[in-house]
């Protein structure tokens, strides 16, 4: 029989209003590097015909962040050891303020892209940063609300750019607003970050993931089987988001139910409907007792709904589609981020595993867009087909990974 999992027994009295108050901070500043991370995606046009650069030139620009966070995303572990989880968190902001001020003011394109590059930075540390904090915070049988929580940070964020970005460019279509929201955004996520944002105290408050101790080191992680079964299921996972929303609204058009426009804005409301579906599943997933069958079957009716993504051709199927779709990835990607934390015995080596794990899942969205590209451009346009059983296929994948993977308890026990 599989046992309920449960954190230690612990002395000290936790600090659950802290606690609270801590992920509401790191969450704002998530949701501030997010920004910058997402901000150029629906601009590129407008930069292209200002600094006079071709689409794919564009597409580094707006790529160059996220390959910073896979390069970066063990060394933002040993730097949260070497300077704790304040000094971490700050160094983040203010990079990624350095890196936005460059993009402001750049002149031409090799100026933009280095910004771009220097922004990385700051979403490479904080995205391993976020939810060790949280980890350390909240013991495994109250960490689902707080994850599902944190799992919504991009979401919040893409939503609004394919909302919100014509307001915010307003009449002269001046990419460069853009920048000036992401500004105070960040302003603001730097001073509750270094007001409200800390470790436990020791021998105070309860520590259920110290990942400042480095009396293990952080490659330990590579021998942790499960890890690498969860990173599995995030890597596929993300080859099905970047096959979807990178392609969905060319579908539609392709086959008539919308055009273009119609398509982004639906995708915006299709990730502001992911982003309550994140913290709905994370509440409930306080009470789910074996979390990881739980990922199991929404990982299948995830695939279900990718199957029959492209193979939908009225206006009612595509919305059938986009309701399961944010529903299904709320779910998996709260259940993934509570489980993560719980892919390694030694709790002290939870930021590596973090680390590791968003190398896998940001490599498979690097891998998810073009690749169906590429299928596409192969069969001239006609290769959708191809796409629902890819994608599809990845989520089976999934889902076989979480059935198989151990999960441990705070003493390396395995509870599921």
């Amino acid at each position: 029989m599989e046992e309920e999992t449960k954190s230690p027994e612990i002395k000290q009295k936790p600090n659950m209003s802290k606690a609270w108050a801590v992920l509401v901070a790191v969450f704002i500043t998530g949701i501030a590097v997010a920004w910058g991370q997402n901000k150029i995606l629906p601009v590129m046009t407008f930069i292209m015909a200002d600094l006079n650069v071709s689409a794919q030139i564009a597409g580094w620009i707006n790529s160059a962040y996220g390959i910073v966070g896979i390069i970066l995303a063990f060394p933002a572990a040993g730097m949260i050891r070497k300077m704790g989880v304040k000094a971490s968190g700050l160094a983040a902001l203010i990079i990624s303020i350095i890196g936005a001020i460059i993009g402001f003011v750049a002149p031409n394109e090799v100026a933009l892209l280095f910004g771009r590059v220097i922004e990385g930075f700051g979403v490479g540390i904080i995205g391993v940063l976020a939810p060790a904090v949280i980890a350390m915070w909240f013991p495994i049988e109250k960490r689902g609300a707080p994850m599902g929580i944190w799992a919504s940070w991009q979401c919040w964020v893409v939503a609004a750019v394919y909302m919100f970005t014509g307001n915010i460019l307003g009449p002269e279509g001046d990419w460069k607003n853009m920048y000036i929201v992401g500004f105070v955004c960040l302003a603001i996520a730097l001073v509750l970050y270094a007001l409200i944002v800390r470790a436990p105290k020791e021998g105070v408050e309860p520590n259920y993931a110290d990942s400042t101790e480095g009396s293990v080191s952080l490659f330990e992680v590579v021998k942790s089987p499960s890890l690498w079964v969860i990173s599995l299921a995030g890597a596929t996972f993300g080859i099905a988001v970047g096959i979807f929303a990178g392609w969905i609204p060319s579908y539609w058009n392709f086959t008539g139910i919308m055009d273009l426009i119609s398509g982004n804005q639906v995708v915006g409301w299709i990730y502001l409907g992911e982003a309550l579906a994140c913290i709905f599943a994370g509440f409930l997933l306080n009470r789910v007792k074996r979390r990881k069958r739980f990922a199991a079957i929404v990982s299948i009716l995830y695939a279900i709904v990718l199957f029959a993504a492209y193979h939908t051709t009225t206006y009612a199927g595509a919305m059938a589609v986009s309701v399961g779709y944010f529903v299904c990835e709320g779910a998996f990607a709260c259940v993934m981020w509570a489980l993560l934390p719980q892919s390694v015995k030694d709790p002290r080596l939870v930021a590596g595993a973090i680390a590791f794990f968003m190398m896998c899942n940001n490599l498979g969205m690097m891998v998810g867009v073009p690749l169906a590209g590429a299928i596409l451009d192969a069969t001239a346009m006609t290769g959708w087909t191809y796409l629902s059983f890819i994608a599809g296929g990845c989520l089976v994948i999934s889902a076989v990974a979480y059935w198989f993977m151990k999960v441990y308890g705070p003493n390396g026990e395995v509870v599921e």
